[in-house]
């Protein structure tokens, strides 16, 4: 999904990573991750396919929000001054 949107929206640079691991210190403006949401294991009760996604990409930890906690610290890394989280 990623490469389909870089095509479409043209970026200066798209970057597959661990969160922003990969990124130096306060070098970006704008830091628009792809992140995992669900929470690991997925309720039986959720009638749900992820046939198209590796797990890693899809679940993000016992609640779902853990992700948000590295993702948090990450930014505040990586972006510059008057940089955005979206």
């Amino acid at each position: 999904m990623a490469v389909a949107n870089a095509r479409k929206l043209a970026p200066r640079s798209v970057l597959a990573a661990d969160l922003a691991s990969a990124i130096s210190d306060r070098s970006v403006d704008v830091l628009c991750p792809i992140h995992p949401t669900f929470p690991a294991p997925m309720p039986q009760a959720c009638n749900v396919r992820f046939d198209y996604e590796p797990h890693v990409a899809l679940f993000a930890g016992p609640t779902g929000l853990e992700i948000y906690q590295r993702l948090i610290a990450d930014a505040a890394r990586v972006l510059k001054p008057g940089g955005w989280l979206l």
